[in-house]
């Protein structure tokens, strides 16, 4: 027995030794959004890039392999790049015209991290004569390759008893985070556990990673899984075999999950669990739990792990804890385990109208969550607010948007400096700062056309440009540091009435907002599989809807198999010979195993064209005719969206399909990353890798879904997009009023007669 003791303190501490250090590499194009070459210009120039850190984790050791180039103008003496992290300078490299290109290895100090979001700053000065520079000269310039410049950062567990507040280190986004989980269900689970709990599980965790990916996978638990034999065939001890049921021998050794979820009801997952761990499940229960390790033989049989428990003594109280798991923040929660009794929300609304805001309403940025801005110095920035609306937000032509702007600027502003404000990247207004003594404004109004905005995720932008004067003594420059701007939290934005339409199919809106299958108005949309296999996938989506929605949608369900009549929106995913009967005939493209290809050149579409015009938005294009043929996908899925023939109501179906259910839980994978999904367009897509589509098309007629709040908006809305009625409508109106005047002048002609 003291052997065995031995032996498993042995392999646990190797363990622990094997998982303490981990070294993550990231380029720094990932953590940026914009051009992967960094062009930073003028004599001074700043950059800022954001790197996360997952809670939960120490860095060890942490450098920057950083690939640059400047130009062979500038003067070594005068020009430097500066390096800081989180305010502090880890390096400075002289710019060498002679070496203009370089390499530096830059060690970032270990105790400057901390968790959550880091700043890495690239700050250059720039000289290419010792005095009488000019600050915009074309060639003061460096750029950084951000794709090739790579971040290595080795990090450590930091250990601890296991708590439900850890559970926002594990999927948080950033260096370390835990990229995937699988998700358990006991077989013969109940059906409302695989249908509804595991995907408000899954959502619960996507949420967690918020922009970031998370692959969800399913598994079943198996509890007729017999002991391993061991190498000296000596048979298990009570006490080893009621050790090894309780560890995660379910999982794959290979696997690199930290944590992993079971769900189900306490009688469902008994086999898996400890008696003290059963006997505390007496309501709606969310626990957090350590496996033990399994070692025999100086050989890691089983890994310890960290397990999820999401149960309940019946379905309801697994469905109630699944929400709870959504909505809780894990802060609050410094225990292993929690009873949930209960919860309320303030209406019956989805959570989806707490993110969103009201048409007809007005709102400060304060109430939006923002707390203005303030610029010092010599400076060209940008203030970006950031709100939601309906992603059926709907608006006649002439419906107009009010900007009540409360900002304020100081004195000794030069030429230049101005405030240009953007609505979704369209400049609406420019103002000079051009006061010599400051001005300061409240409630400066501002009336946009309303169809600037758009449903979803709306972009409001003060593009702010701060210049020193300029004087008339040579060489003579104004440092700037006086110049002072202020934006406040008390402007606000006044929203007109609108309605509850959107054009149907639309792949971007679906990609942009997740509508139709997320709404403010609460209705079921469901998302089937033909295969149980294709379940993770499905999980997958539903934590990716999840994430651009921005909340809990508690109306999507995972249901296997096709009924007869499915909800008006839903979600199919299927492969070709599985495709249900009555889901290909009406549709112009198919994707069964004789399939209607509807061709690019065929259709008067042509790739050489959209590429010439740099076409990245995908524009709707028609097609006009069908192929039809007996092929394979191959590596491909294909992802179309049509109005939905199944259903009792006006709503879309998405269906996706590859060639096998492996091959569609990998597409998913690639799917959900941003450079798939943030080119999602059309009604027809199709990709099979997870940097570009291989086809995005408009197949179906397009179709309107949704409800006008009244009858006289209708008539708005509709006149202003058939605008050529009003034309009729007027000339009808001139011919008539011509004829009146015309029948009263004759009239009043034969009268004049008569009486002559």
């Amino acid at each position: 027995m003291k052997k065995m003791v031995f032996v498993l303190l042995f392999g646990l501490s190797l363990l622990s030794q094997a998982l303490a250090a981990e070294t993550h590499k990231v380029r720094l194009s990932d953590l940026y959004a914009g051009d992967s070459t960094l062009r930073m210009e003028g004599a001074v120039a700043e950059f800022e890039l954001s790197v996360p850190l997952s809670g939960g984790l120490k860095v060890e050791k942490a450098t920057l392999d950083m690939r640059a180039v400047n130009s062979i103008a500038l003067i070594r003496q005068r020009s430097v790049l500066a390096v800081r992290f989180n305010n502090a300078t880890i390096s400075q490299i002289a710019l060498d015209p002679n070496a203009p290109n370089f390499r530096p290895e830059i060690d970032i100090p270990a105790e400057l991290w901390r968790e959550g979001f880091n700043t890495l700053t690239f700050a250059v000065s720039q000289h290419y004569a010792n005095q009488c520079v000019d600050n915009a000269a074309p060639e003061l310039w460096s750029e950084i390759d951000l794709y090739r410049s790579v971040l290595s950062v080795e990090t450590s567990a930091v250990n601890g008893p296991a708590v439900l507040a850890d559970l926002k280190n594990r999927f948080n986004p950033g260096i370390g985070r835990q990229q995937g989980v699988t998700l358990f269900t006991a077989s013969g689970a109940e059906q409302s556990t695989l249908t509804t709990a595991l995907p408000l599980v899954a959502q619960a965790l996507a949420l967690r990673a918020d922009y970031q990916n998370l692959a969800i996978r399913h598994g079943v638990l198996d509890n007729t899984r017999a002991l391993p034999a061991r190498d000296d065939l000596t048979p298990w001890s009570d006490e080893q075999a009621e050790r090894y049921r309780i560890s995660s021998f379910y999982l794959d050794n290979r696997s690199k999950e930290a944590l992993h979820v079971v769900v189900g009801t306490a009688s469902s997952l008994r086999p898996f669990l400890s008696e003290q761990t059963f006997n505390q499940i007496g309501d709606a229960y969310l626990g957090i739990e350590s496996t033990p390790a399994i070692v025999v033989d100086d050989k890691v049989l089983v890994p310890a792990r960290q397990r999820l428990i999401v149960s309940g003594t019946n379905e309801g109280q697994v469905q109630r804890a699944a929400t709870t798991l959504a909505l809780m923040d894990d802060a609050l929660n410094p225990d292993p385990f929690i009873l949930i009794d209960g919860f309320q929300t303030a209406s019956n609304q989805v959570p989806l109208v707490a993110d969103t805001l009201t048409p007809g309403e007005s709102y400060s940025f304060q109430d939006m969550g923002d707390g203005g801005a303030e610029y010092r110095g010599e400076t060209a920035t940008t203030k970006r607010v950031e709100f939601n609306l309906p992603a059926d937000f709907y608006v006649p032509e002439n419906a107009t948007v009010t900007l009540l702007l409360d900002f304020a600027y100081g004195a000794e502003f030069g030429q230049g400096s101005m405030m240009n404000v953007l609505i979704n990247g369209k400049l609406v207004h420019g103002l000079p700062l051009s006061n010599p003594n400051g001005d300061s404004f409240r409630k400066y109004q501002l009336n946009v056309p309303a169809r600037h905005l758009k449903g979803g995720r709306n972009r409001l932008d003060f593009d702010v440009a701060m210049r020193a004067p300029i004087t008339d003594v040579v060489c003579d420059d104004v440092a700037g540091r006086h110049l002072y701007f202020q934006l406040l939290p008390d402007s606000r934005i006044e929203l007109p009435e609108a309605g509850h339409v959107a054009r149907q199919p639309d792949l971007r809106l679906f990609g942009e907002t997740a509508y139709p299958m997320a709404s403010v108005v609460r209705k079921s949309a469901d998302i089937y599989v033909t295969r149980p296999d294709m379940t993770g996938g499905a999980l997958t989506l539903a934590g990716k809807l999840a994430q651009i929605a921005g909340t809990l949608l508690p109306d999507i369900h995972v249901i296997e198999g096709v009924p007869g009549t499915t909800t008006d929106t839903a979600f199919l995913m299927t492969t070709p010979d599985s495709v249900p009967e009555g889901y290909a005939t009406a549709f112009g493209a198919s994707l069964e195993n004789a399939k209607k290809w509807p061709y690019r050149l065929q259709n008067m579409l042509h790739n050489r064209l959209r590429e010439a015009a740099e076409d990245k938005q995908h524009k709707n294009l028609i097609m006009h005719g069908v192929t039809v043929q007996q092929s394979g996908l191959g590596d491909l899925a294909v992802l179309i969206a049509q109005k939905n023939p199944q259903s009792d109501g006006t709503g879309t179906i998405f269906m996706m399909a590859a060639d096998t259910p492996s091959q569609l839980n990998d597409r998913v994978q690639d799917l959900i990353s941003p450079s798939i999904w943030g080119q999602l367009g059309g009604d027809f897509f199709a990709w099979e890798n997870p940097d570009q589509p291989a086809l995005v098309m408009q197949v179906a007629d397009v179709y309107v879904v949704g409800e006008f709040e009244d009858s006289w908006l209708q008539t708005r809305m509709w006149l202003s997009n058939y605008p050529w009625y009003w034309l009729i409508a007027f000339i009808v109106l001139v011919l008539f009023c011509s004829f009146i005047a015309y029948w009263l002048l004759r009239r009043r002609n034969n009268k004049m007669q008569d009486q002559w």
